[in-house]
């Protein structure tokens, strides 16, 4: 199985007071979020790659 995002788009709103943080701490909330997907997305690229076959080897095994 192959999953590809393109685009993501998220709205993020308050409902109440309590919910609200501070500009900073939200861009390191943000920030954590890409960093881990990025890590995500570079693990799932190296293991589509481990599996893959190379050209050399499906060529010698004619």
């Amino acid at each position: 199985m192959d999953v590809h995002i393109g685009e993501l788009s998220a709205e993020v709103r308050a409902v109440d007071d309590r919910t609200l943080v501070s500009p900073e701490v939200l861009d390191a909330v943000v920030a954590e979020v890409l960093r881990r997907l990025d890590a995500r997305r570079s693990t799932e690229e190296a293991h589509r790659e481990e599996r893959s076959l190379w050209a050399s080897v499906r060529e010698s095994g004619r």
